[in-house]
C-alpha cells in the first residue's frame, strides 16, 4: 500500500502539472506485481492451514473458509471505503472526504493509501500476536482414516486377480496361484492362496 501512495502522488503531481502528459501506466505494475506475490504465498498458505488443521472429516469443509474469509474481506472492503468517507468527510477542512467524487486529482486518495498502511502494519502485528499464541497439531496427532475395501453392488467385483499359469515339465499344464495382486488405491495387496489350484 505504501509503494501505491507514492505512485499516487507521483500520478496525481503530474497530472496537476500537464494533464495531457500523464505518467506511464506500468507505474501501477509495481504495485500490483507485489499485491499478485502476496495473494499466491497467503492463499496456498492459508490452504494448507485449513486443510492441515482441521478433523479429518472436515477438511474439504474448512478449505472452504478461505474463499469464505476472502469473499467477507471483499465485502467489508465497500464498506470500509464508505466508512473512512464518511468520517474524513466531517474532519477535513474542505468538508469533503478523501474520496469524494470522481476526479481523482481533487482526492485524498494517496491518504487513503497511507492510512491502509498503517492498518496493514497493525494487522501484521495482530497476526503474529495470534500465530504465536496458536499450536499446531503435532504429526502424531494426525488420524489417518483409511477407507474399507468398497463391496460391489453387482456381480462383477472391483479388485481382480491375476493368474500366473506356468507349464508343467510333463506336458501338461498346471495352474498355480504363486499370489494374486490387485492394487487397491496405489498400494499393493498380495494374497497368498495355498494349496488352490
Amino acid at each position: 500500500m505504501s509503494i501505491a501512495a507514492i505512485v499516487e502522488v507521483k500520478r496525481r503531481n503530474q497530472s496537476l502539472k500537464n494533464p495531457l502528459k500523464p505518467i506511464s501506466l506500468f507505474w501501477l505494475s509495481f504495485q500490483y506485481g507485489i499485491f499478485g506475490i502476496a495473494d499466491m504465498f497467503t492463499f496456498v498458505g492459508l490452504l494448507e492451514f485449513f486443510y492441515k488443521e482441521a478433523p479429518a472429516g472436515m477438511k474439504s469443509l474448512s478449505t472452504s473458509f478461505t474463499w469464505i474469509s476472502l469473499s467477507f474481506g471483499y465485502f467489508l472492503s465497500s464498506v470500509f471505503v464508505d466508512a473512512i468517507n464518511g468520517v474524513t468527510k466531517s474532519i477535513a477542512p474542505s468538508k469533503k472526504g478523501w474520496l469524494y467524487g470522481e476526479d481523482l486529482d481533487r482526492n485524498n486518495l494517496n491518504l487513503f493509501y497511507w492510512f491502509l498502511t498503517i492498518l496493514s502494519v497493525l494487522n501484521f502485528f495482530n497476526y503474529l500476536y495470534w500465530a504465536m499464541w496458536y499450536k499446531y497439531k503435532n504429526e502424531d496427532d494426525i488420524l489417518i482414516v483409511k477407507s474399507p475395501v468398497p463391496i460391489s453392488v453387482s456381480s462383477v467385483p472391483f479388485l481382480k486377480t491375476e493368474e500366473v499359469v506356468e507349464e508343467g515339465k510333463n506336458g501338461g499344464s498346471a495352474a498355480e496361484e504363486d499370489g494374486s495382486k490387485a492394487t487397491n488405491g496405489g498400494s499393493t495387496v498380495a494374497e497368498e492362496n495355498n494349496g488352490k489350484t
